[in-house]
């Protein structure tokens, strides 16, 4: 789990998200942004070249997808667990 905080930058900035890609040797556009907020999560992944997915009850046209919980995320298929 990473935090912006870690870098002393905030949310809506791509650079927290561009950072915990460098660390993980993740392209932008093979990763998923999973968040509640669309200023912050959506609008920092999307700036940063990644898709995002919101839950909480949030939609957003250019989000990847829309869940209420992460339950129904997972249900729904969109999210694949551990690769399966």
């Amino acid at each position: 789990m990473f935090f912006s905080s870690d870098w002393g930058i905030v949310k809506p900035s791509p650079l927290p998200f561009l950072k915990v890609l460098e660390q993980m040797q993740v392209n932008p556009q093979n990763a998923v942004m999973i968040g509640d907020s669309i200023r912050r999560d959506l609008g920092g992944a999307t700036a940063a070249g990644m898709d995002c997915i919101l839950v909480g009850g949030g939609k957003h046209p250019s989000a990847l997808g829309a869940a209420d919980n992460l339950i129904e995320l997972v249900k729904s298929g969109v999210l694949l667990v551990n690769g399966s």
